[in-house]
């Protein structure tokens, strides 16, 4: 019945209006089960469009997402830089951020730390700097950061702690400051000294700014996963780890 009721409004050559359309529907609703069972993963995915406008934007990023992690490679990596995790893991996580004046940089590294602890073997996480402001004391604080890192990443956290605690001293005394709280920590001065020339003498920072900006981060904390690069805010991690080592099972890489 439903089939001469829409043969119909072709052959008189005009369009059924809504109101006709939900008429038949009404009549018939096999039609509707008919469409679904013919093709339910079409009839899925429409239905998620009609709930979520922004569905098929996120459906093509994740196509376009799927794309880049084929071409995915872990990076090479400075051993001098601060990293965390085996050096042949399947995937290197790249964390750029600010030591200075990012709140909320701590908690995005916090979810690649959590990363690091599930996928131990997996899983390396390599810390660069993206300083928000890009003024002096903001570069400054990444150097120390760096040179302490390279001794004991454990100081890193203790080192920002204060330093957050203390902008009004950072602004009056510039490095100074940096220089007074890293004799509290425990750390060998003569080598960060040494470490601390070799960093400005490379420009280390400005390397890791001109990077960052290069893998589309505006601002900290941004994330790199093997040359995809996401932001820290809300990166997924999880779903890109999953995605990288499922490939790398199928090439036999694992």
């Amino acid at each position: 019945m439903w089939k001469i009721s829409i043969a119909s409004f072709l052959l008189a050559g005009c369009a059924p209006s809504t109101e006709e359309l939900k008429k038949v529907f009404a009549e018939n609703p096999d039609i509707v089960f008919l469409a679904i069972e013919k093709d339910p993963e079409r009839f899925v995915d429409l239905t998620k469009q009609a709930i979520n406008p922004d569905y098929r934007q996120r459906q093509k990023e994740s196509a376009q997402e799927n794309e880049r992690l084929k071409k995915a490679e872990a990076p090479i990596v400075d051993e001098k830089r601060i990293s965390l995790g085996p050096k042949n893991a399947a995937v290197t996580i790249i964390i750029f951020s600010d030591f200075l004046t990012c709140y909320k940089c701590p908690q995005a590294e916090e979810g690649a730390l959590q990363m690091l602890q599930r996928f131990p073997n997996q899983v390396r996480i390599v810390y660069r700097h993206l300083p928000a402001s890009g003024g002096k004391d903001a570069i400054q604080a990444a150097e120390y950061v760096e040179a302490i890192g390279r001794q004991d990443f454990k100081m890193v956290a203790l080192f920002r702690e204060r330093v957050f605690a203390n902008h009004g001293r950072v602004r009056n005394e510039g490095e100074a400051y940096f220089k007074s709280l890293t004799r509290k920590l425990d750390v060998d001065m003569a080598r960060l000294h040494s470490d601390l020339a070799e960093i400005r003498q490379e420009k280390l920072v400005k390397k890791d700014i001109d990077e960052a900006a290069k893998q589309g981060a505006k601002m900290p904390p941004f994330f790199v996963v093997n040359g995809v690069g996401v932001s820290g805010k809300a990166a997924p991690l999880e779903n890109l780890i999953n995605k990288i080592l499922s490939q790398e099972k199928k090439k036999g890489d694992l």
